[in-house]
């Protein structure tokens, strides 16, 4: 199919970029004589891509960090004086644009960077513009594929290296994991942190989550768009950080002909309704201040119990600790009850039962 044969010449493309050797460029920009090595150029476009942002992207069948040649070429206008001292140009008070072209097409040369072009060219359905970072593109044929354009895309060809950070959160991940596993023959003290911190992260996520919908639905009811706070929160293509950039995004919908307009009324009333009814109900049965007060106390407790913090119970599975505190129970009910009577310890023989009395109306 055509999707398959783009995905192989797209494969196909990668590989020649990757196995065929560097050709010597002889531009004016260069160094006459003194040729960059591999090392160089390499540990350059590493302090690069530390400083361009890039997503990840299908490129053919490899997954690959796409770039923005926007963003490479601003990166070279605000650091021009980092590229300049790198010694992989020849002058030094070369243009801006040139030198930025020139690099480029450095790290296109030296198999470090390759362009790309967004294999859908229409905006998905339900929004108005190209999304910034297309999730698939395809490799630029011909001598195109050797320049640098602005308005382009480009792909990293091989896997920046890991920094120790990494190496560091991977291990502490392990130590997680085997504390989570001693969990239930941890201290009380550490039991109750660890409870507390967990549901204090989950209350915050929760009340964010529900914030941010109820700003949506009302921004979408009254207006016709929605606001949306912190809108790539949910986005799982994003680094940590970038999820909470930018605070606030607008949603417009694309409304063309009448019937779309027909449609967005509709569908505003309904959520309009829908949110009122939701909003009574939820208001009806909501218990009062009085009774929550009175029972926090008891959901603490029965949530401590659970998780058996204060260890009345034994959480390894043998039992013996709960049926020793059951047998403990047990005699502490029979010397505490005097009415608790075990029917097989009486002798009914020697009752006398011809001189009972026998009320008149039954019990």
């Amino acid at each position: 199919s055509c999707v398959d044969s783009s995905a192989s010449e797209a494969d196909e493309r990668l590989r020649q970029i990757i196995m065929s050797p560097a050709k010597k460029k002889t531009d004016e920009l260069y160094e006459p004589g003194v040729t960059p090595t591999q090392a160089e150029v390499l540990a350059f476009n590493d302090i690069i891509r530390n400083g361009v942002p890039a997503r990840s992207a299908v490129f053919g069948t490899a997954r690959l960090e796409l770039i923005r040649s926007k963003d490479f070429a601003k990166w070279c206008r605000e650091n021009a004086e980092v590229v300049r001292s790198s010694g992989l140009l020849k002058h030094a008070d070369v243009d801006v644009e040139k030198m930025t072209k020139a690099l480029a097409e450095l790290l296109i040369e030296r198999r470090c960077l390759v362009n790309a072009q967004r294999k859908f060219l229409k905006p998905p359905p339900g929004q108005r513009r190209l999304i910034k970072f297309p999730k698939k593109v395809l490799p630029v044929a011909g001598a195109e594929g050797k320049l640098f354009h602005e308005d382009g895309f480009m792909c990293w060809t091989y896997d920046r290296p890991m920094p120790t950070w990494v190496y560091v959160v991977s291990a502490l991940c392990a130590v997680g994991v085997v504390l989570l596993c001693l969990f239930p023959v941890a201290p009380t003290p550490v039991k109750v942190g660890v409870l507390y911190f967990s549901t204090t992260v989950l209350a915050v996520v929760t009340s964010l989550l529900v914030i941010r919908m109820v700003i949506a639905l009302l921004s979408y009811i009254v207006s016709g768009r929605t606001v949306w706070v912190y809108p790539n929160l949910l986005d799982d293509t994003l680094p940590f950080w970038d999820a909470f950039k930018p605070v606030l995004g607008v949603e417009v919908p694309e409304l063309s002909t009448t019937k779309d307009r027909l449609k967005h009324y509709a569908a505003r009333l309904l959520m309009a309704v829908t949110v009122g009814i939701v909003t009574v109900v939820l208001y009806r049965n909501t218990p009062g201040q009085e009774s929550l007060k009175k029972n926090v106390g008891r959901y603490r407790d029965d949530l401590f119990d659970y998780f058996n913090v204060y260890n009345k119970r034994d959480m390894l599975g043998d039992g013996k600790k709960e049926g020793a505190d059951s047998s403990e129970d047990a005699k502490k009910a029979d010397i505490d009850d005097p009415f608790d009577l075990d029917l097989d310890d009486l002798d009914f023989d020697d009752l006398d039962l011809e001189d009972a009395e026998v009320p008149d109306k039954e019990l």
